[in-house]
């Protein structure tokens, strides 16, 4: 699985789905109480109500990543359709200057912070040089595309099963969610430090703060009946 991600995904679109996912179904959980609040009241009834919260908790996370899913094919064409109107407005140029101006423009808006305008200035000139007779990749969906979106998928499922299974093996439905809770945020702290890691931060910093947001997810919630 993990080479699949890796094939098919940035390392923090992983870790990013995987914090949206963990939100997204501690947000359910945790609101769930509030439209049953007679369960104390009702022991014969635990069970059943905790194998369909079970049920409805992993429902919400298959919709949340077929979302992302159905995004994520739809981010893809519209960065190729950027591409060809980029390549287009540089071929409809008036003139040579004209096109080498648009692309230093679009230079100094994406490495204008790492590069001198001398610098940009001739990368710009090789830019139009090179899109002579380039012709970009057209805008229907690929196969790579499916197969992206399928691992972002699969990342959303498998992410918040660590969540959903409290749900399956704790049979008091208030232990379980709050198993289910606690488990949301530990797991948000290894996402968070594992982020931290990637993107050359203080690991533990960046996992305390991505713990931080579901524990006060989980203080808010408890008042109000989560």
């Amino acid at each position: 699985m993990l080479r699949f991600w890796k094939r098919f995904l940035d390392p923090i679109d992983v870790l990013s789905e995987s914090i949206y996912s963990v939100l997204i179904l501690m947000t359910f959980t945790m609101a769930v109480r509030i439209f049953d609040t007679d369960i104390a009241a009702r022991p014969d009834f635990a069970q059943s109500w905790v194998h369909s919260l079970f049920v409805a908790a992993l429902g919400c996370a298959i919709a949340w990543g077929f979302i992302d899913a159905v995004i994520y094919i739809l981010t893809s064409l519209a960065e190729r359709s950027q591409a060809r109107r980029f390549v287009r407005s540089i071929e409809t140029a008036d003139n040579h200057a004209q096109a080498v101006a648009h692309v230093a423009e679009m230079l100094d808006s994406r490495i204008g912070e790492v590069t001198t305008e001398a610098e940009r200035a001739r990368l710009a000139v090789s830019v139009v040089k090179n899109l002579a007779g380039y012709h970009p990749a057209e805008t229907w969906v690929k196969r790579d595309d499916i197969t992206g979106a399928l691992a972002l998928f699969s990342v959303a499922i498998v992410s918040t099963l660590p969540v959903v299974l409290p749900l399956l093996l704790v049979r008091d439905p208030f232990v379980a969610l709050r198993v289910s809770n606690l488990v949301s945020v530990a797991y948000l702290y290894l996402i968070g430090y594992w982020w931290g890691k990637y993107a050359g931060t203080k690991p533990v910093r960046a996992g305390l703060m991505v713990a931080l947001t579901g524990t006060i997810l989980v203080i808010v919630a408890i008042p109000l009946g989560g």
